[in-house]
């Protein structure tokens, strides 16, 4: 029941905003970008999840992540629509992490980044999902996301930060639109600081591949 639900999720409850070519230099509606991954999951291989990143580089541009890190790249997320099998939006930030130590294994990198569900679950809940890509010592890319329990009151303040986005970006204000989705990332970030372990609703576990 939950893979189930886990396909809803994945695949339908996003927001389809459609844009012309015009908005290809922050990656919307493009085919491929940067950085373009495909993955499945590892139980249930009929869930896919594709994604990418992208350089986007504008005057708004932090240098430091919300901990006081240095950052290290551009980078932003993007995911693709089931639809049209182009990329929609910029999520978020992507946090590169460099070589990292997973749940006791070493990875050559790990980079995270950041989205919430833009509808309630069919049980009443709130959601939003943290994304750890991992490089493993073979060169082999995984996808593990953890699915975060939010409250309705971070959920409203998340859709607004996005509806915003979207509406700086038809006016191609781009600068502000990305600062907008720095302003996100950062919330994001900050919850999962304060969170627990008890608010992780489901883990999901992808082998993904560079497209």
């Amino acid at each position: 029941m939950k893979k189930i639900l886990g396909i809803m999720v994945l695949g339908l409850l996003s927001t389809n905003v459609v844009f012309s070519n015009e908005y290809f230099s922050i990656g919307v509606n493009e085919d491929k970008i940067d950085f373009n991954f495909e993955c499945i999951d590892k139980e249930t291989p009929d869930i896919a999840y594709n994604f990418g990143f992208k350089n986007i580089d504008t005057s708004s541009m932090p240098k430091y992540m919300a901990d006081g890190n240095f950052i290290k790249n551009k980078l932003h997320f993007l995911r693709k629509s089931l639809n049209t099998n182009k990329y929609k939006v910029p999520s978020s930030r992507v946090y590169d992490l460099g070589v990292f130590n997973y749940e006791g294994v070493k990875y050559l990198n790990l980079k995270m980044f950041y989205r919430h569900y833009s509808k309630q679950m069919s049980d009443g809940k709130y959601l939003l999902a943290r994304h750890s890509l991992l490089l493993n010592t073979n060169l082999e890319y995984q996808l593990e996301t953890s699915d975060f329990i939010i409250s309705k009151e971070l959920f409203e303040i998340l859709q607004k930060n996005i509806k915003e986005r979207i509406d700086l970006i038809k006016r191609k204000e781009f600068d502000l639109a990305m600062d907008n989705v720095t302003k996100y990332t950062d919330i994001i970030f900050d919850f999962i600081q304060q969170g627990k372990e008890s608010d992780i609703d489901y883990k999901w576990s992808f082998k993904c591949k560079k497209v």
